[in-house]
């Protein structure tokens, strides 16, 4: 398992910001921490829905964890105004770990498959970026639930042909990993297709998101 992952975490460079582009696109996305990270990758069959696969590794000294799912993506809605957009996706996933707890007299192993349903609210222009998730990780004995907030917002407008510099602050928490919530602000560069974020949490972990639309 920690071979696959390693493997498409370096080569790995379909990279895109959004859960959905446009249908027959296949999107990716990179994350990249300390405690935390993550490939995945979807093929959209429509303008609304997508199916996909995701690797990730999650570690906090004590307890590792190295899975993957398959999963399925639904956008509930969508509001597209004049200068903003608003979107609700709903993720189903189904997948399989393995690991370690640490414990005294020697490690615990575990392996079990799991279940990983999700809910997703993003609203964005393009000066302001707010971004809300919840994704249930559950399997035998495991409850690894993961929360994610994002907020942000641009310096300044740019034209397409621009970088457009993003403060973001990103707060995520695992239950079981971390032993409280993870704050990073974030730096965000916006190119045409090429999508930068990097940051240091408030526990000295650095972070990485590497995303590329096409």
């Amino acid at each position: 398992m920690k071979v696959i992952f390693l493997i498409l975490l370096l080569f790995t460079h379909t990279l895109i910001a959004q859960p959905i582009s446009y249908k027959g696109s296949v999107n990716s996305m990179t994350d990249v921490g300390k405690r935390f990270a993550s490939i995945e990758s979807n093929y959209a069959y429509d303008a609304k829905n997508a199916v996909g696969v995701k690797f990730f590794h999650m570690d906090n000294n004590d307890r590792q964890r190295d899975g993957f799912e398959v999963n399925h993506l639904h956008r509930l809605y969508r509001s597209n105004q004049k200068h903003s957009q608003m979107n609700i996706w709903l993720f189903g996933g189904l997948g399989y770990l393995e690991g370690s707890n640490e414990r005294a007299g020697g490690d615990q192993n575990i392996s079990t498959a799991f279940v990983s349903p999700a809910l997703q609210w993003d609203y964005e222009t393009k000066r302001v970026f707010l971004l809300a998730s919840h994704q249930f990780i559950r399997g035998d004995s495991i409850n690894h639930d993961t929360t994610k907030l994002k907020a942000g917002f641009s310096f300044y407008e740019t034209s397409y042909d621009e970088t457009q510099p993003w403060l973001i602050l990103d707060v995520m928490n695992i239950n079981g990993i971390n032993s409280r919530p993870e704050v990073t602000p974030m730096l965000r560069l916006i190119n045409k297709a090429l999508y930068l974020e990097g940051g240091v949490s408030n526990m000295g972990n650095p972070r990485l998101h590497v995303m590329y639309t096409f």
